[in-house]
């Protein structure tokens, strides 16, 4: 009696069997390049979710420092914008 096992490999070997060796290598380029774009994708993602998270963050410090919570002199305060401006500038 024939298990399901057997009907698997006689399907696999007759859709090989109707491929060229062209059409395989194509088949697996076509695998490699999707998983290779859901990777970039995912680590893009991550990448620019920290981007906007810092850029949160440092919004949430000026605005703060703009509504009177920390009491900080001008000359401290454009240093402290120009360290952002910096640190946003190699983020990128």
């Amino acid at each position: 009696m024939n298990d399901k096992g057997s009907y698997f490999w006689g399907w696999l070997t007759g859709v090989l069997a109707a491929l060229s060796l062209q059409d395989i290598i194509f088949a697996a380029g076509a695998v490699f390049t999707a998983i290779f774009t859901v990777y970039t994708y995912r680590s893009n993602d991550r990448k620019n979710k920290a981007l906007a998270s810092e850029a949160r963050r440092q919004t949430d410090i000026l605005e703060q420092i703009a509504d009177g919570k920390y009491n900080v002199e001008p000359d401290v305060l454009v240093e402290i914008i120009s360290h952002l401006k910096k640190t946003l500038r190699e983020q990128k």
